[in-house]
């Protein structure tokens, strides 16, 4: 989700829903950014809400890209930005 939907943001990263009791770090698999592969490490076992958050945002982001946008909107560019976000 957090690869395919525009977080840009360098790796690593730290996410905190606290009001769902979500916490938890994104990397790279093994350090290795060129195999494009991220680990989770929960720092906490996530609440029952807390997957029911994560779910739920998913299937948005997932149903947001089917209604306005397609395969090639979503491409990603030499720089790893979609043409989305430029737009």
């Amino acid at each position: 989700m957090f690869l395919h939907f525009g977080f840009v943001e360098p790796l690593p990263q730290r996410w905190l829903f606290d009001f769902a009791r979500v916490k938890f770090d994104l990397d790279w698999k093994d350090g290795d950014e060129s195999s494009g592969e991220v680990a989770v490490n929960f720092l906490v076992p996530p609440s029952r809400r807390g997957l029911d958050l994560l779910s739920a945002e998913r299937t948005r982001l997932e149903s947001f890209k089917e209604e306005y946008g397609t395969e090639e909107t979503f491409e990603e560019h030499e720089d790893g930005v979609s043409r989305y976000e430029w737009e």
